[in-house]
């Protein structure tokens, strides 16, 4: 089935939605990247948190073959419907698994959760972050600037990187999904 092509005004609307979910995934990773969170609830609901905005950017850059009519998807925002399709980069590695992670371990209770070995239970949120703020950053430079919200543009005399720029790692601080490195508290309740 075709798909229908959006309005301006729709594609700005949407283009605010976008924006929250880049400025969270940015800003739920720099949190993890300098993991205060001891409280294993917090740990965990930070975790959660990063992993469905990073499922829902990826459904957004890589959509799936028939999404539903009310997904927001980016060849929604180019005239030729397979032009981001052609422009986009290939997919990095990690995001078809870590998807899939998303949907098996964080927002579905499956069976398969009880298959995953401590070890790998580890999500490498820096840099999934970056492989995912990579290709937003290739999508903002194809993508025409006035299909865009307001939020996108930097306010007169603003200095600060763009809502797609990578997130810092505070003081050289290590992934907590890195192996040897416990995530999740003494109780070990962690999402690890």
């Amino acid at each position: 089935m075709k798909r229908q092509r959006k309005g301006e005004d729709e594609l700005k609307e949407a283009s605010i939605h976008l924006y929250y979910e880049v400025w969270m995934l940015r800003e739920t990773a720099a949190l993890l990247a300098r993991g205060q969170f001891q409280e294993p609830a917090l740990s965990n609901a930070l975790i959660e948190s990063f992993t469905v905005h990073a499922r829902a950017l990826i459904d957004f850059l890589y959509s799936k073959e028939n999404p539903l009519p009310s997904d927001v998807i980016a060849q929604d925002f180019f005239e030729a419907p397979d032009e981001w399709e052609k422009t986009r980069p290939d997919a990095p590695e990690g995001l078809a698994k870590a998807r899939g992670r998303v949907n098996k371990e964080i927002a579905h209770l499956t069976y398969d959760r009880q298959l995953v070995r401590p070890e790998l239970k580890g999500w490498a949120f820096q840099a999934l972050a970056q492989d995912i703020l990579s290709v937003v950053n290739v999508f903002l430079t194809r993508v025409r600037p006035e299909l865009l919200a307001e939020r996108w543009r930097p306010a007169p005399g603003e200095t600060s990187p763009p809502p797609s720029a990578a997130p810092p790692v505070p003081g050289g601080v290590t992934d907590p999904s890195t192996p040897g490195i416990g995530w999740g508290g003494a109780t070990g309740m962690g999402r690890k």
